[in-house]
């Protein structure tokens, strides 16, 4: 009884322990409605979720061959186009034909889901990630309900930490780097990067700097970044960091953030808050450690360059770029800045540069910022050859249009920055040196008065050929004859010049170079200037033969030879000009009518038989009596004379007499004062011989026993019975 009453005990409460109620099954049918409900689009999605997550592992696969291709590009500094470019490409060698439905379309990589992808380098200069979603652009699976199937992963490559460290700003921006690797950074790059840039950082990559990263922060850099960084991070910034901060930036900490704040922090805070509110007179006793804790607002207050230089160069070598950029360039001088300070500068600041003699200490790069106003408040030559040749190359059209070129040398510029000047600026040069500097094709935009003010042919030869040949009628004409040669222009360009100008010509040198169509216009006193037969031979004869009567008459035969111009002009001669001839070798171009005007001083310096020979007949015929009177017989022979002229010879020219056959030339009658020792020197019978008898017999007892031995006996026949007889 026992036993079977117990087992049917236990069957019965395993019957209804196995038993649903009504509530239960309800409870049970709910459940599992709601888990189809939302089971259910899960998996009708599971597609399309799995196409989304091949498409992003297909991204980092192909992102991984961009950032490669890009490299090489960028070693070559292609440009962004190029880039682009290289995207197709690049679809077209992946393997397989995964992408052969991708398009690009406007610098975007399109999926056939519709997912777009930025392909646009920043700034030409980096590779946009190409899994980066294009900005405003949200796919149809992004608005979808997420699946909870996980994404495979795919494993990318890994930058080593040398190649972490190597990467340039650009690059770091783009690099979507993880909080381990921005651990790694080096100080070095974080310092390359702007504040803004910084600040570009997720919160989570910032908050993963290091201490010895955090203080390595610009005092800018960490303003921009604080509100992110962990209290942790905060307390272990300098404390010139915090103290740096704005009230604004400080103000905008988390409770927890000023409650990291250390001691020395807030120590340091207070000091910089005593320096905010110093008045700029203060300035120049602040340490330089403390200068970054000036506000942009005191800077701005610096009132001129005269309170900026009392502020010692170390003290103004401390402001920072914020500050810097908070000056007043108008008043005050950019030249106690140093070089790195002026690139700090605004384009703005720039602008408001009012002292030219700021102009020398503006960055090549910033020159095109300076107003036109500036530039043409530039006083003079000296003050532009102040400024590099850096600075004056970088001057922009606008601004060289804006120089003052009345007082400023042309020279200055570039050829190129030359040819911009505008035909104002170039009718306003006013120096003569300048025009050695003029494009040829400007050349007849200069002024007449800057022409006429060309002081010398010194100046005119340091022109060149192409700029003289430029200068215009007018120009040519108002050249200054006396003072610049007119051998610098061309032939065409003589023809053009005035009579005023060839009668103001001073230089006989000129006169080679005057058409022969104009020698009339030259002054007589440029033709008695010529100094010497030399000069006088450079002119052409057609030159001379085109001489006038009053330009003949006004020859210095003094010094040039009558040999240089014509039988007619030689009739044209003045009787002073023939009496002031001192050239013997003159003579035989003297029209015979004329000899008689020669000086007898000419006629003494007759040196030889040879050049008595070169005057003709009818030129010695003509000398006077008193010229013959002057005649040096002991160089010159009696057979050049008419027997009329050895007749008016004196008795010491006779007596000069050489040699004793010139006694053949004698009148008997002037035989007498034939010298003994002349007639001592008789040695040939022949030349004896030639003596005419008369001249023999006039012999003097005195001459006769002169007659020397060897030669009486064969010229005694000859002599009379009177004169042998002094002689037995």
């Amino acid at each position: 009884m026992k036993n079977s009453d117990g087992f049917g005990n236990r069957s019965r409460g395993r019957q209804e322990a196995l038993a649903f109620t009504v509530l239960e099954v309800l409870i049970v049918v709910i459940v599992l409605g709601v888990l189809a409900a939302i089971v259910v689009p899960k998996f009708v999605g599971a597609a399309s979720g799995a196409q989304e997550a091949a498409i992003r592992a297909n991204i980092r696969s192909l992102n991984t061959q961009a950032d490669v291709q890009f490299r090489m590009h960028r070693a070559h500094s292609a440009a962004e186009a190029e880039w682009l470019t290289t995207v197709p490409k690049l679809l077209a060698t992946v393997k397989g034909d995964m992408y052969s439905d991708w398009t690009v379309n406007d610098g975007s990589l399109v999926a056939p889901t519709g997912m777009v992808f930025l392909l646009t380098a920043e700034s030409a200069s980096k590779p946009a990630r190409l899994d980066e979603q294009a900005e405003g652009e949200v796919s149809e699976e992004e608005t979808a309900e997420p699946t909870p199937t996980p994404e495979p992963e795919e494993e990318e490559d890994e930058l080593t930490d040398e190649e972490l460290q190597s990467l340039s700003s650009e690059e770091l921006l783009a690099a979507n780097l993880t909080p381990e690797q921005m651990a790694k950074l080096t100080p070095e790059q974080l310092a390359e990067l702007s504040a803004l840039e910084l600040s570009r950082f997720t919160e989570e990559q910032l908050q993963a700097l290091t201490a010895e990263q955090i203080a390595a922060l610009s005092l800018s850099q960490f303003s921009a970044v604080a509100a992110m960084l962990t209290p942790e991070q905060i307390s272990q910034a300098r404390p010139q960091q915090i103290a740096a901060l704005s009230d604004d930036v400080y103000s905008s900490l988390s409770d927890e953030q000023r409650a990291a704040v250390t001691e020395e922090q807030l120590a340091e805070r207070e000091i910089a808050d005593a320096v905010r509110q110093l008045p700029y007179s203060q300035i120049r006793n602040l340490d330089p450690s403390q200068v970054p804790y000036l506000t942009a607002e005191q800077i701005a207050a610096i009132p001129s360059s005269y309170e900026m230089s009392r502020i010692p160069e170390e003290v103004r070598a401390a402001f920072t770029e914020e500050q810097l950029q908070a000056l007043n360039t108008a008043n005050v001088s950019i030249g106690y800045l140093t070089e790195e300070q002026r690139d700090y500068l605004t384009a703005d600041q720039y602008a408001a540069i009012g002292r030219y003699t700021d102009i020398r200490y503006v960055p090549p790069s910033r020159v095109p910022e300076l107003s036109t106003d500036l530039i043409a408040s530039i006083p003079s030559s000296y003050e532009m050859s102040r400024y590099s040749e850096e600075i004056r190359a970088a001057m922009t059209a606008e601004q060289i249009q804006a120089i003052n070129t009345d007082n400023v040398s042309i020279s200055y510029l570039t050829e190129a920055q030359r040819l911009q000047l505008t035909e104002a600026q170039y009718e306003a040069i006013d120096r003569y040196t300048d025009i050695r500097y003029v494009p040829p094709s400007r050349v007849p935009e200069l002024s007449t008065d800057l022409i006429a003010s060309i002081p010398s042919s010194y100046e005119m030869s340091r022109y060149s050929d192409e700029v003289r040949a430029a200068f215009s009628t007018e120009q040519l004409q108002a050249i200054n004859t006396e003072a610049v040669s007119i051998g610098y222009l061309t032939e065409a360009q003589r023809e053009l010049l005035t009579a005023d100008q060839y009668a103001s010509i001073a230089r006989y040198t000129d006169i080679c170079y005057t058409p022969v169509d104009r020698v009339g216009d030259l002054s007589t006193a440029v033709i008695a200037s010529i100094p010497s037969d030399y000069e006088m031979s450079r002119s052409s004869a057609e030159i001379r033969a085109a001489f006038t009567a009053e330009q003949v008459q006004a020859l210095n035969t003094e010094v040039v030879s009558i040999g240089y111009i014509t039988e007619a002009q030689r009739e044209l001669l003045t009787a002073d000009q023939y009496a002031s001839i001192t050239r013997y070798t003159d003579i035989r171009y003297t029209p015979v009518d004329r000899v008689g005007d020669l000086s007898t001083a000419v006629i003494s310096s007759i040196p030889s038989n040879y050049e008595m020979s070169r005057f003709s007949e009818e030129i010695r015929a003509a000398f006077t009596e008193e010229q013959v009177q002057a005649i040096n017989t002991s160089n010159v022979s009696l057979s050049y004379l008419t027997t009329a002229q050895t007749e008016q010879l004196t008795t010491s020219q006779i007596e000069s007499i050489k040699s004793y056959t010139e006694m053949r030339y004698l009148p008997p009658s002037r035989i007498a004062e034939v010298t003994t020792e002349t007639i001592s020197q008789m040695t040939s019978t022949y030349e004896i011989s030639r003596i005419p008898t008369e001249n023999m017999q006039a012999l003097t007892q005195a001459q006769v026993l002169a007659i020397p031995d060897s030669v009486y006996d064969s010229i005694k026949s000859r002599l009379t019975a009177e004169q042998l007889s002094w002689r037995p």
